[in-house]
């Protein structure tokens, strides 16, 4: 009966880390998932209230549609990475450091959603109004997917750092 509680205890203790790290891809999914969507709905919808304005604004309302899904798109490109890293034997330094890596991003691309969903809902009613406002809207949605880039390449660096 004590050996028995022991390999228990042993394989508890094996698939912790496993498991932990599989549940920071899941939140980083998840989280990004949200940030795309909510950013890509804020973006489209304002977007067709002034469709009938000008011909060519749903093409430039588009662009943030495409950044704030391009959140999720990272985060698909940095879970296959992040798998291919995590194995049975995982350690839970490697475990955390995916943890942390998915994280990052995952909150990152949240808010980086959130914010291209927020500013565009504004600005493309603006720009459907002053077309010399595109480079402004250029500029905006720009800066704006820059923390996304960022924490793409630090959790790519916390995931592949070596124990």
């Amino acid at each position: 009966m004590e050996e028995e509680s022991l390999k228990i205890e042993e394989m508890s203790r094996q698939s912790v880390p496993f498991i932990v790290s599989i549940l920071g891809v899941a939140v980083m999914l998840s989280l990004s998932a949200v940030g795309g969507t909510v950013g890509a709905v804020k973006s489209s919808s304002s977007a067709a209230m002034v469709a009938n304005r000008e011909a060519n604004i749903l093409a430039k309302a588009y662009l943030p549609v495409l950044l704030s899904s391009a959140c999720f798109m990272y985060s698909m490109i940095l879970c296959m990475l992040a798998l291919g890293r995590i194995d049975a034997n995982i350690t839970i330094k490697d475990a955390g450091m995916v943890v942390a890596g998915c994280l990052i991003y995952g909150f990152t691309a949240l808010f980086t959603g959130l914010g291209i969903g927020e500013a565009n809902k504004r600005m493309i009613i603006y720009l459907s109004q002053n077309k010399q406002l595109f480079i402004s809207f250029l500029i905006l949605n720009s800066t704006l997917e820059l923390p996304a880039v960022f924490s793409l390449i630090c959790s790519m660096v916390l995931i592949f750092q070596k124990s």
